[in-house]
């Protein structure tokens, strides 16, 4: 007869403290355990949007509006930091992080524990992939504001201690919560 010692899976949506507490304890192996209990974690983020000088500087400080303040701001993709190059920094606004190189800024942007969304505005392809590569976030976006994703539609969810980024949405979500077993069998002619 199995022993339970406690359930095989945890699904969490909320802080980083409260998550890693989970996945901590998830971790720790419980007399008559037979399992490796397996943590889904989604935990927030410090989200950035960086605006370069190419960008549509109007379409941008709306996204950022919109990807701030939309639902009060009380979404983990909420955008929390707006990074903008110095050369259309007072077009775009002033109580922003200035930075003076789009390498700046991305570096900025990846200066955080956490790696949930982020965002570009530009039409510079060169800064676009790079951003691709070097931006580290679980969801990127170019050229529209970083809330929004709807699950089945599009995948969503980060890393680093924003979560364990198992992308919501998708079509392998569900593997998260199932035991996956391969079977074969040899077949005699």
């Amino acid at each position: 007869m199995e022993h339970n010692s406690g359930r095989r899976k945890s699904n969490f949506t909320g802080s980083k403290a409260v998550g890693c507490r989970i996945n901590e304890r998830a971790a720790k192996i419980a007399k008559g355990q037979k399992w490796i209990k397996r943590v889904v974690a989604e935990m927030g983020g410090k989200n950035a949007i960086i605006v370069d000088s190419s960008a549509n500087i109007k379409k941008a400080a709306q996204g950022v509006a919109s990807s701030a303040f939309t639902f009060q701001g009380q979404k983990c993709s909420a955008c929390s930091r707006a990074i903008v190059l110095s050369d259309v920094y007072d077009e775009f606004a002033e109580a922003v992080i200035k930075v003076n190189s789009f390498d700046e800024a991305l570096d900025i942007a990846n200066q955080t524990e956490y790696g949930l969304t982020g965002s570009v505005y530009s039409e510079d392809r060169e800064n676009i992939q790079k951003s691709k590569i070097e931006f580290q976030v679980g969801n990127l976006y170019f050229n529209r504001k970083s809330t929004a994703a709807v699950v089945l539609q599009h995948p969503f969810g980060g890393f680093n201690m924003s979560g364990t980024d198992a992308k919501t949405g998708t079509a392998d979500y569900l593997t998260n919560f199932l035991n996956l077993k391969s079977v074969t069998e040899d077949l005699i002619d």
